[in-house]
């Protein structure tokens, strides 16, 4: 019988992309047809924001430096991949975040999770908030559940139920680490719907932590910080390990693709002129950058597509000798508030958060984050004004005094999506468009959920639609099975 060569093309060398065509590399082929899979990435190297530098005996990811673990995909993953001898947590003694106060450094309350306190006793003690501050905290407990229906931005849920000042030195800081958003645009049901739950089922957040035997307690401050995991050689691990795990993979970096076609099956172009066809594509790129590719073929979709709006961020690594910083680096980071008028986010204390960054003790790794508002006009700058920038917050913010004795610049545009009020029924609008193309899919942090595990997550999900999708459906071996 002759066997049908099914090409999958996908179009996307980073973390989603890669775990699709892992997903589809570990299926069992029937009799009727082989897969072939190609993957074609603009960048000169594979993994997108997960980079790693290890430079002058200082370990450095240049992107995300962690995943949190509660979400099982990553973690799944790296153990099929036999990296979980690496796994590494954060430091076990150290488990505490701060937030920047008049210039100041001050613990985020034991016990606060995001946006809400799970012990209100020691939230009402932070010299974060003012009494007005935190007595109209305190009163969440007794505000009604909003009744309407709709998305809500995450600025007006905080501010409905734990006030205005809870949201500007709080909230807005912790989430800007995580999304770097507006979070007067942030949508609360695409970002954080579990608070919405809360809120339905026990009527007040407050109370809705306190009875979580599992809640945000515990002598922790910030986000949760037991549950994030790195890897003991950077994150860059993880895309080295895929790489090495599929060789039946064609990978193509350094191949943008500039057009995309369909008629009996998808032509594309690619800027150097060349042309492949494919029988199936799966877009794991941006999604402007899919709307660009998709005009031709829906320009509803792409209309839609471009609804969803990205920001550039950049993380400045910093190197100094534990003997110039006067801070004593008692914690883990720092976050920034947009009312301090800072240019950073925040700051990792990188070499205390995890240990293998530093060659030895008397040097200290620090990583910056620059994104959102307060860094845009910023990154308009060539690196070096960056840096420069960066490195004279970070010295007056931790009591610096000296040049650093290593300093690394990434930029990564059009890197975190920002997921604005009504992105739900964007991405609704998006995926029932997209069930009209046969053999065209979407995965990438763009649609439902932009940490490492949920675009595992997705990309798994779109690699078995793609497999059930051929007229001889190909079987999909699971994660954890050999």
């Amino acid at each position: 019988m002759e066997r049908h060569l099914m090409r999958i093309a996908i179009i996307g060398g980073g973390i989603s992309g890669l775990a699709t065509a892992y997903r589809l590399s570990r299926s069992r082929p029937g009799q009727e047809g082989e897969l072939e899979i190609h993957v074609f990435e603009a960048r000169d190297s594979l993994g997108g924001v997960i980079q790693t530098e290890n430079r002058d005996g200082f370990l450095m990811d240049q992107g995300p430096d962690s995943f949190i673990s509660s979400k099982p995909w990553a973690v799944e993953l790296c153990r099929e991949l036999g990296l979980d001898q690496d796994f590494m947590e954060t430091n076990p003694n150290l488990r505490q975040s701060f937030i920047l106060s008049q210039d100041k450094l001050i613990p985020v309350p034991h016990g606060f999770y995001l946006m809400a306190p799970t012990k209100v006793s020691e939230a009402l003690r932070t010299p974060l908030l003012s009494f007005t501050g935190k007595f109209r905290m305190a009163c969440e407990v007794f505000i009604s559940p909003k009744r309407e229906e709709g998305d809500e931005s995450l600025a007006s849920f905080v501010r409905r139920r734990f006030g205005q000042e809870t949201l500007e030195r709080i909230a807005q800081p912790m989430i800007a680490g995580i999304y770097t958003a507006d979070p007067e645009e942030l949508s609360l049901g695409a970002t954080f719907p579990h608070f919405l739950q809360m809120e339905r089922e026990h009527g007040s957040i407050i109370r809705a932590l306190s009875r979580k035997k599992d809640g945000a307690t515990g002598k922790t401050s910030g986000p949760r910080c037991s549950l994030f995991l790195t890897l003991k050689g950077g994150l860059h691990s993880l895309i080295s390990k895929l790489i090495q795990r599929m060789p039946q993979v064609y990978f193509h970096p350094a191949t943008k693709v500039v057009r995309l076609e369909k008629n009996s099956c998808f032509k594309i172009s690619f800027e150097k002129g060349e042309i492949v066809e494919a029988d199936t594509v799966c877009l794991a790129i941006p999604a402007s950058s899919s709307a660009r590719l998709l005009r031709d073929i829906s320009e509803s979709m792409a209309n839609d597509l471009r609804q969803i709006p990205y920001d550039t961020v950049a993380t400045v690594s910093l190197a100094f000798h534990r003997k110039d910083i006067r801070h004593p680096l008692n914690g883990l980071d720092y976050v920034v508030p947009s009312i301090e008028n800072k240019k950073i986010v925040g700051c990792t204390f990188s070499s205390i958060k995890f240990s293998g960054r530093t060659q030895n003790s008397e040097t200290t790794l620090l990583r910056a984050f620059l994104g959102g508002k307060a860094s845009r006009e910023l990154l308009e700058l060539d690196d070096q004004n960056v840096v420069k920038t960066v490195c004279g917050e970070v010295c007056r913010q931790l009591g610096i005094s000296t040049d650093p004795i290593l300093a690394m610049m990434s930029r990564w545009p059009e890197s975190i999506p920002q997921y604005r009020v009504g992105h739900r029924q964007t991405v609704e609008r998006i995926f029932a468009a997209l069930r009209n193309f046969r053999g065209l899919y979407l995965t990438g942090n763009a649609y439902d959920g932009t940490g490492i595990p949920d675009c595992i997550r997705h990309a798994f999900q779109t690699a078995d639609q793609i497999l059930s999708g051929f007229d001889h459906p190909v079987k999909a071996v699971s994660v954890g099975s050999r």
